[in-house]
């Protein structure tokens, strides 16, 4: 008579603790009620059938994949750097999951204790027909706990998945790889009790159905399957369509999410132009404004000059005829030559006086001209500056109308990457599953494109030029 051995398969797409699994737990920790269960004078019983880092798994299964997608990138950011990073924040990916194997329970255990070795022996086979029946479900982490009441093993798989089109081609994603190989998860642990099953047989005993878990003979689950491939067959293939229009969807977004941070660059770049040519504006307006009131100014004093030179000019035609009136009205003597020519002799006094007035008048004179002249020479290089600063003036007001011209065509592309977005969030919130249509809109919300542009201030212009 043959004895009956209960089994379980469970998974959990949580996170693991390889720490815990391979007994690395610092010495204050192995007393918390986490780990009350085990006994550590056993656990250099413990059997590690594979032991890697799971970064090295990733590193191995795509690190071409991802190579070969950033090749293909234009641009630095959209490049991946990091993928096993990358993989932990995307919640539409598997970073990992651990599938936990037992044969057997507490209270046969304690009643044969031989049982357990034999219990180890099965778990080792069933590794090596896992390994060998699923190469993309690649085992990092493997060991069989003898250190609790019943042994059982804890094995951490990371799945690669193929097939992609778009974006990078292997990924890891149960939901994929479940599609690739024509698979459900009810199947694919329906094929795990079937081995756990004809490894109970080969101990010479019959697997005991316990709980929930009502086991079907793979001939039996087979058939049933085999009456709703009808119904599985459209489901999918709706599925698939669903899911290329996801993908398609997602591509869309991607695209222009990339539109709209260029053309939010453009945007900023041209009214970065746009204030500096404001400020060149403004400066020059101040300088044709200073300009004019320079001329107003030397206007008036050329005025001021000739007048002066006027009343210079009469002065002097009147010290010429006091002069002459002097010669005739204060000679003291009349004289004669030998020659008998007639001439008037004046004291030494008068004469010096006289002829220290006449000296002054023409030494101002002098000296106004001079002043008269200078000024004129400060006029003509204030009007060839002025004629230099209408020109810029009137290339920069060219170049601000060509900035307007483009800012315009920037607000159109602007507008219809806006309607492009908006077509997309009605689109993708009819055919996306909620939860993705959630997370991406959430990401798409914070992207504000203005945010660098809001901040720049007309206080930021300069006022005035130095020339």
């Amino acid at each position: 008579m043959s004895f009956s051995i209960t089994t379980s398969f469970r998974t959990s797409a949580k996170s693991t603790s390889i720490s815990h699994n391979n007994r690395t737990v610092n010495d204050p920790l192995k007393n918390d009620k986490y780990h009350k269960h085990i006994d550590w004078d056993k656990t250099d019983q413990n059997i590690i059938l594979v032991q890697r880092p799971i970064r090295e798994i990733y590193d191995e299964n795509f690190s071409d994949a991802v190579q070969k997608y950033n090749a293909k990138q234009k641009r630095a950011d959209r490049q991946v750097k990091n993928y096993f990073e990358k993989v932990k924040k995307d919640k539409t990916l598997d970073l990992q999951r651990e599938f936990i194997v037992q044969f057997g329970d507490k209270e046969l255990c304690e009643e044969f204790p031989d049982a357990r070795q034999g219990f180890a022996i099965q778990l080792e086979k069933y590794v090596e027909w896992f390994e060998q029946n699923f190469p993309d479900l690649k085992i990092y982490n493997a060991v069989i706990h003898m250190d609790e009441a019943t042994p059982h093993l804890h094995m951490n798989v990371v799945p690669v998945a193929t097939g992609y089109k778009q974006g990078i081609t292997k990924r890891p994603s149960f939901s994929k790889w479940f599609k690739n190989n024509g698979l459900d998860f009810k199947q694919f642990r329906a094929l795990q009790v079937e081995k756990m099953d004809e490894l109970v047989q080969e101990m010479g005993a019959v697997r005991k159905v316990v709980g929930t878990h009502k086991y079907e003979k793979p001939s039996q689950y087979r058939e049933t399957m085999q009456k709703a491939d009808k119904v599985l067959s459209v489901a999918k293939e709706n599925a698939e369509n669903i899911e290329r229009e996801i993908e398609l969807l997602a591509i869309n977004k991607e695209n222009l999410v990339a539109e709209l941070k260029v053309l939010t660059d453009e945007v900023k770049e041209t009214y970065d132009n746009a204030l500096n040519l404001r400020s060149k504006v403004s400066e020059l307006k101040s300088e044709v404004n200073t300009l004019k009131d320079t001329k107003r100014g030397l206007k008036k004093e050329l005025e001021t000059l000739r007048a002066d030179k006027n009343n210079l000019l009469k002065i002097m035609q009147r010290g010429r005829e006091f002069v002459e009136k002097w010669r005739v009205n204060f000679s003291a003597k009349e004289r004669k030559t030998i020659t008998g020519k007639k001439y008037y002799e004046v004291s030494q006094e008068v004469y010096e006086k006289a002829r220290d007035g006449f000296s002054y008048q023409e030494n101002k004179r002098d000296s106004l001209l001079a002043e008269v002249s200078n000024l004129s020479e400060e006029l003509a290089k204030e009007r060839r500056y002025r004629a230099n600063l209408n020109k810029d003036k009137d290339h920069l007001e060219l170049r601000v109308n060509q900035l307007k011209k483009q800012n315009i065509g920037l607000i159109q592309r602007l507008h219809l990457a806006t309607d492009k977005l908006a077509f997309w969030r009605q689109n993708s919130k009819n055919e996306m599953p909620k939860k993705d249509f959630k997370s991406k809109s959430q990401i798409v919300n914070r992207y504000n494109p203005f945010k660098n542009t809001e901040k720049v201030k007309d206080n930021h212009i300069s006022k005035g030029r130095s020339r």
